[in-house]
């Protein structure tokens, strides 16, 4: 049996709900959280100014 084919089947067994809970964190919201607490600015008033709303 092929990797993939003996790897898809595997995978079935897995419980759903605890799939389910794991995706759940992994929201589209939650990526954009993290993603922006990774941003920093590349310049010191780059932050003012987007604070400010003048970016």
């Amino acid at each position: 049996m092929r990797i993939c084919a003996r790897a898809c089947l595997e995978a079935l067994k897995i419980d759903r709900a605890h799939v389910r809970r794991v995706a759940e964190r992994y929201s589209w919201s939650a990526a954009a959280h993290q993603f922006e607490q990774h941003l920093h600015p590349n310049s010191p008033g780059l932050l003012a100014h987007i604070s400010q709303g003048l970016y």
